[in-house]
């Protein structure tokens, strides 16, 4: 056959897995928004040095590549925020989660052991 072999299916992502995840890009956000920021203020300087070379048209076009800057920059940080508030969500979900399936494990043990107490016995060590 051309082609080979099909390509085996990737492995479910856990949940672990995927809080991992989010939590890698919402440090890349941060990172990229950190870095638009600078961007923008290395355009500030260089527009008013412009200013102050008489270069009207040359500074405007540096303080809108800055104010550009300055958005991708905000936007990065809100999303990178929105990564974080999901990443929490999903956490807390997810520990809900376990400790429901703990009871559930646990709560026909208890059961059963109520079910074989006395409780004549169990009002006198109260």
């Amino acid at each position: 056959e051309m082609g080979g072999a099909p390509p085996k299916p990737k492995p479910e992502m856990t949940m672990d897995d995927a809080l991992l995840d989010m939590r890698m890009f919402e440090k890349q956000l941060k990172s990229q928004s950190a870095k638009a920021k600078k961007e923008a203020e290395a355009m500030i300087k260089k527009a008013k040095q412009c200013l102050k070379n008489g270069d009207d048209e040359t500074a405007g076009m540096f303080m809108n590549t800055a104010l550009t800057k300055n958005k991708e920059s905000e936007d990065n940080m809100k999303m990178a925020h929105k990564m974080a508030h999901m990443g929490m969500v999903m956490r807390n979900n997810s520990n809900q989660e376990k400790m429901l399936e703990h009871y559930m494990k646990v709560t026909p043990i208890i059961q059963k052991q109520a079910a074989n107490c006395d409780l004549t016995k169990m009002s006198d060590v109260l």
